[in-house]
């Protein structure tokens, strides 16, 4: 499958909006003026903080939006010139800061009606919101993207990366693309099978057997990777 044809290419996948148990946008910004205009939405790697952050951003005018990247231990001399052109700051990836640049970045944004940052551990502004991402969160965004679904693939799928859903999209990604080496390849393939018009008859017996030693929590899977047609 070409790249542009792969329904989770990243234009796809950064378009998807938002979502969330219980998330509501008044009782978000009611939580962000209860603490006084400084908030951090806080969560481990891939669950849904960016993009929070991103459409937060969207919604207000007047605003900046910075992005730390790995390593980043300060400000740039840009960023810090930034700064105080808007009411609202929105920063990315703020636990990549060192003590000094964390000091520094307080005492810039101090005049600031509003600083926002994402971080993957709590205690550097007061949390106004913890992402969290759920099995069947993992399918409501592949039944968008692809327009069908399976709830138990879809559960193996988020608990092989831990909950977070970035890695689970990369590797169905990969999966049609037709890049061996990771199980969401094997269970596309099951998909697409069992799909498809013409009959086909799975040997359960050693399914996954290779995938399973790499992945134990894969060696569940209803469906085993070689196949035949039924005569």
């Amino acid at each position: 499958m070409k790249a542009r044809d792969n329904p989770y290419r990243s234009e796809r996948v950064e378009a998807l909006a938002f979502r969330a148990e219980d998330f509501d946008w008044k009782n978000l910004e009611a939580r962000l003026a209860a603490a006084k205009g400084r908030g951090a939405i806080v969560g481990p790697e891939g669950h849904g903080k960016t993009t929070l952050l991103l459409e937060w951003y969207a919604r207000r005018t007047d605003a900046v939006l910075l992005r730390v990247k790995e390593g980043q231990r300060r400000l740039t001399s840009e960023q810090r010139g930034e700064i105080g052109k808007s009411r609202h700051l929105f920063l990315d990836s703020a636990e990549q800061f060192g003590w000094w640049g964390w000091r520094e970045l307080r005492w810039l944004s101090r005049r600031a009606r509003s600083v926002v940052i994402t971080s993957h551990r709590p205690g550097l502004l007061p949390t106004v919101f913890t992402c969290r991402t759920s099995a069947i969160l993992l399918g409501e965004l592949m039944e968008e993207l692809t327009g069908r679904i399976d709830e138990h693939a879809t559960l193996c799928l988020w608990q092989q990366h831990k909950g977070n859903v970035r890695l689970a999209l990369r590797d169905l990604y990969d999966a049609q693309a037709g890049i061996a080496g990771n199980p969401a390849h094997y269970w596309w393939q099951f998909l697409s099978a069992r799909e498809s018009k013409a009959s086909m008859r799975w040997n359960w017996d050693d399914a996954f057997s290779s995938v399973s030693a790499r992945w134990p929590i894969w060696s569940e899977f209803p469906f085993r990777l070689s196949w035949r047609r039924r005569d």
